[in-house]
């Protein structure tokens, strides 16, 4: 009876170290998606606004100020719309990791 109690106390403890190492990995996991969502944001949205300067430095030197103006509202809509397709595949992502979290296969 007593070697019954110490084998079920090992896997007792054995199993529990493994859900720790699990969360672990998996809050680490979650952490690396958040930062490479944010350096994703980060790039598309300096690349964009490179094309903003290059956009509105080539309309001014061939048209007059009223394309200029309106390539900028079309650039930073352009911009808006992919910030938001980004955070939006983020949450997207982020749920997925919480889903299988709480649901491991």
């Amino acid at each position: 009876m007593l070697e019954l109690c110490a084998l079920f106390d090992a896997l007792l403890s054995s199993s529990s170290r493994l859900v720790v190492e699990w969360t672990a990995t998996a809050a680490a996991a979650a952490a690396a998606a958040v930062v490479v969502v944010v350096v994703v944001v980060v790039v598309v949205v300096v690349v964009e606004v490179v094309v903003i300067v290059v956009v509105v430095i080539v309309l001014s030197y061939y048209n007059g100020r009223r394309v200029v103006v309106e390539a900028v509202v079309v650039v930073v809509v352009v911009v808006v719309v992919v910030v938001v397709l980004i955070a939006f595949i983020a949450m997207i992502e982020l749920a997925a990791l919480e889903t299988e979290e709480r649901d491991p296969i």
